[in-house]
């Protein structure tokens, strides 16, 4: 993927393991919708992944 296929996407966000699967809304001057069905489905399956003992 590059830059020339953001305006491709239909939705774009991040993740790591303290904020959990969060929306991004623009790239460049490429806005995405905060409320798109693939986020909610990536944070059901985030949310769903059971935590480690440390």
């Amino acid at each position: 993927m590059t830059l020339a296929d953001v305006p491709n996407m239909a939705a774009a966000f991040a993740t790591n393991v303290t904020i959990g699967v969060r929306s991004v809304s623009a790239l460049d001057d490429v806005q995405f919708p905060h409320d798109h069905p693939v986020l909610a489905a990536l944070r059901d399956a985030y949310a769903g992944i059971p935590g480690e003992r440390l």
